[in-house]
């Protein structure tokens, strides 16, 4: 009744209140229950629980990206370093080691994501897993060639799905896509390509962080925007064809 009122339930209690609901129901459903109304009943209870474990394991996936956008917002200076990454190939190497197991953490909150959306979880949960993928492509200087396509439609770079790659003919040149984990040739699923807006990510004006306002206004290249974790500040700068 709780779940027809409120279109769902949440909290340790009200869960273990549902899965001792459930169990009742199925101990009971052969005797003071109708055998069709009690089935749809547990199948209610049982899709609610599904839910939940699709909500919780997805606001964890959510969280343990925290660090990984932190370190992506590191400024790039090509002047101080070698190359992005280190001063050595040990440093490189470990950079790139990192930057692989923070991809891997993404594409597995991607997945999370999709899976959530498709039981019907609570769409908060989902926008926040989004928008935390669009904060850490953003904050990527250099896109991994192998993760993004051009859009099929003409509209910019698109992510690969997880678990896809894309890979060049030596021979003829021509770009395709292919499955990680059992190294053939795929086709594009144009429905779970991701975004890459780069926007939300740009430094923030520190003018406006300052002074909650800026004299250049929307002519000012920066975001203007409350300053979050990991966020990049810069002065305030004009456009030269503005």
């Amino acid at each position: 009744m709780k779940i027809r009122k409120h279109g769902s339930i949440s909290g340790v209690a009200e869960q273990q209140e549902l899965e001792e609901a459930i169990e009742l129901a199925e101990a009971q459903i052969g005797s003071k229950m109708n055998p069709d109304d009690g089935g749809g009943l547990i199948a209610q209870g049982r899709k609610q629980l599904a839910i939940q474990a699709q909500e919780r394991q997805l606001n964890a996936i959510t969280k343990a990206t925290d660090r990984d956008v932190v370190a992506q917002a590191e400024d790039y200076r090509p002047a101080e370093i070698a190359r992005p990454g280190g001063k050595n190939v040990t440093e490189i190497d470990q950079a790139r080691a990192q930057q692989d197991e923070a991809w891997q953490r993404l594409d597995t909150l991607r997945l999370a994501a999709f899976d959530a959306q498709t039981v019907g979880a609570n769409p908060v949960l989902v926008d926040r897993a989004d928008a935390r993928v669009a904060q850490f492509v953003g904050r990527t200087v250099e896109l991994p060639q192998e993760r993004v396509v051009l859009d099929p439609e003409g509209k910019g770079l698109k992510l690969l799905q997880p678990g896809m790659q894309r890979a060049t003919d030596r021979y003829s040149g021509e770009s395709y896509a292919w499955d990680v984990s059992s190294y053939s040739a795929c086709y594009v699923v144009r429905d779970r390509l991701g975004e890459v807006d780069t926007d939300a990510a740009q430094p923030l004006c520190a003018s406006f962080v300052k002074n909650g306002h800026c004299s250049l206004g929307q002519r000012c290249a920066w975001r203007h925007a409350s300053q979050q974790p990991g966020d990049r500040i810069r002065e305030p700068i004009q456009p030269r064809d503005s």
